[in-house]
């Protein structure tokens, strides 16, 4: 870790020059050639993914860990955390750690003392059990797709690893209604836990001193590193998870809904089809890139009667994890997370898979 440490930021290594290293597939190589055991990768999408706030450097200036960033960021989580899983009478369910600590949280006082109101039995309209009810409901749902993430994969499998995972994405959907939860999320945020996993250090390991690492990799703090990496990646890809519907239905309302709704237009009283923004993208990878850049690939799929969204939603909502192994997918991630965190990049991707395969179609 130290080694990938000093060669990310060392005082001679510009920005540019890592951002260029991840495009070309040299950031990080493990001796053995595999790329998820390669040390020091969260640092690496640290750097390129937690907003460092105003005053970033300039892309020709000294490369440096945000860390400032990350512990406002580990912060936010714990407070988030605390409050999202505390049920109304105040308690938490067994088990549960406060992210950064080792300890489980107190028990506060029950907000308000009416029983007709805050009762677990109680048939109320503003019952605050009712909505709890709810929450733990999406928690299974949300659960039950993390237990078959990456299934080839044993580290998945660990019981711990998928509870957090489960903590994280249900405080992503509480936090974010106009998206919610939406099945899909948790292949994308396994890989970022993964790396941030893999490179933690105990808070017993000595070894490193005073040294910097110790912080930024704590191992105490897994979980919110690996939320606040999953909120930046959200905030470019969010739009392909986002429906219409869901700002007037239940947060976290667990589905994929129908591509296309009916909405009326204040220009002309007229009803018009929505279409939402992961078809508008998908059309916009066949119909206009990819017409652009080899049109009898194109034709031939219109011929052929292939919709985009056959292929392109899966590509664009999981950042192609299910094309490539995660391995694979993590080293593709590393470029787009160094040029693009926008992810704007992502749909010229489909149109280059779409092309290295074409000779299969046309």
């Amino acid at each position: 870790m130290k080694n990938a440490y000093d060669a990310l930021f060392n005082p001679s290594t510009s920005l540019n020059k890592v951002k260029d290293a991840a495009l070309g597939g040299r950031l990080l190589v493990a001796p053995d050639g595999a790329s998820m055991g390669v040390a020091g990768r969260s640092l690496a999408w640290k750097l390129f993914l937690v907003e460092a706030g105003p005053l970033q450097p300039q892309p020709d200036e000294q490369a440096r860990i945000p860390l400032d960033a990350v512990k406002v960021a580990r912060i936010q989580y714990q407070k988030l955390f605390l409050d999202k899983m505390r049920a109304p009478d105040g308690g938490y369910e067994d088990g549960v750690i406060i992210p950064g600590t080792q300890t489980s949280p107190p028990r506060t006082e029950r907000t308000g003392g009416n029983l007709d109101l805050n009762n677990p039995l109680s048939l109320h309209n503003e019952n605050p059990w009712t909505a709890w009810f709810a929450a733990m409901e999406l928690r299974k749902t949300i659960l039950q797709d993390v237990e078959r993430t990456f299934p080839d994969i044993e580290y998945f499998r660990d019981q711990d690893v998928q509870a957090q995972l489960t903590n994280i994405l249900f405080v992503y959907s509480v936090m974010h209604p106009d998206i919610g939860y939406r099945q899909g999320m948790h292949e994308l945020l396994a890989p970022l836990y993964y790396v941030v996993d893999y490179d933690s250090i105990p808070e017993e390991d000595t070894s490193l001193g005073d040294h910097p690492l110790r912080e930024i990799c704590s191992r105490l703090w897994i979980a919110a590193d690996a939320w606040a990496l999953f909120d930046s990646v959200m905030r470019g890809v969010g739009r392909w998870y986002e429906w219409r519907e869901s700002k007037c239905t239940t947060v976290g309302k667990p589905a994929f809904a129908s591509h296309v709704h009916l909405s009326a237009s204040a220009a002309d009283g007229g009803i018009k089809p929505y279409v939402s923004p992961i078809v508008q993208a998908c059309n916009k990878v066949q119909n206009i890139l990819l017409k652009s850049a080899d049109s009898q690939l194109w034709r031939s799929l219109q011929t052929s009667g292939i919709e985009p969204q056959i292929y392109g939603i899966r590509w664009l909502r999981m950042l192609f994890t299910r094309e490539f192994s995660m391995e694979d997918a993590m080293v593709l991630w590393d470029g787009l997370f160094a040029c693009d965190p926008s992810f704007d990049l992502a749909p010229w991707l489909c149109v280059a898979m779409l092309i290295r395969i074409r000779n299969q179609r046309v």
